[in-house]
């Protein structure tokens, strides 16, 4: 019996390559995202490369960037509708600006509804395209590097933190897919984020700010977390739907948390004390 929608899937430790024989393209993404928050609205950005040697041969550095807006009402999340349509982003690498369009145009649509509560959440999906390798290199090589995402509403402007961030992994990136020489020396915390966004993807206990508090996955306090989810929210309609909300998003999160201490500090307690509540009221 044939498979249904296999493309050819090489997995690396850092990069994971998707050939699709029929179109004649190959992506190569990089195993971890990024992220940063724009007021009410969440951005998660995503390196690929594409390759096509199909009719039209192309080569294309990109960024998937999707934007989504925190739960809320209707007409509030028709408000943030055009936050999270991105049209361009502009990196000011070592003050000279270098300007990447979006190219897809996308319309937002509705992510999650509960008519129970009256609450929605809107996202769209933008694609950032790069010129070339060398300008992925220049931006990765930059000693002083400011980013501003542009949107239909306005723009953000990234903190220092999210562009360091942001630029480890593009070095990670350009390091893994074009030159396995470039950066090698400036690799190690973008290698330990990587790897702690993948085994946070991977936890299939899925408690996965607990998981970066606790610095373990075998803590007895997760026990008592995973009971919850397991006999009390997944009951639900809405606790359902929070766990799906929560799988989507709590990886790249938790990766925040084990890298700041100040959100650590704060998880930390808000953890244990949602702890403390489900054994004092024994839920679940």
């Amino acid at each position: 019996m044939g498979e249904l929608g296999s493309n050819q899937v090489t997995e690396e430790e850092f990069v994971t390559h998707e050939f699709d024989p029929f179109k004649d393209t190959t992506s190569t993404r990089l195993n971890q995202k990024t992220g940063f928050r724009g007021g009410a609205v969440g951005y998660l950005m995503s390196l690929e490369r594409l390759q096509s040697g199909g009719e039209e041969v192309f080569d294309a550095p990109r960024m998937l960037m999707t934007g989504i807006t925190d739960q809320t009402g209707h007409s509030a999340t028709l408000d943030m509708w055009d936050l999270t349509r991105v049209n361009e982003v502009v990196f000011n690498a070592d003050h000279e600006n270098i300007t990447c369009k979006e190219m897809w145009s996308n319309t937002p649509d509705i992510i999650e509804n509960s008519s129970e509560l009256d609450w929605y959440q809107g996202y769209c999906e933008n694609l950032i395209l790069f010129e070339s390798q060398e300008q992925l290199k220049k931006i990765a090589s930059a000693s002083s590097l400011e980013i501003r995402v542009s949107t239909y509403a306005g723009y953000v402007d990234l903190d220092d933190d999210e562009e360091a961030v942001f630029q480890n992994s593009l070095k990670l990136f350009y390091n893994q897919v074009y030159d396995k020489s470039a950066f090698a020396d400036e690799l190690d915390e973008a290698k330990d984020a990587s790897k702690r966004f993948a085994e946070a993807e991977n936890d299939s206990s899925g408690c996965f700010i607990a998981t970066a508090v606790y610095g373990t996955d075998s803590h007895p306090n997760l026990i008592v977390l995973r009971s919850f989810r397991d006999n009390f929210l997944s009951e639900y309609s809405l606790g359902q739907r929070f766990i799906k909300f929560y799988y989507k998003y709590g990886p790249n999160f938790a990766l925040k948390v084990s890298s700041n201490k100040g959100l650590k500090l704060l998880f930390s307690g808000l953890v244990n004390l949602g702890v403390s509540i489900v054994k004092t009221f024994k839920i679940g």
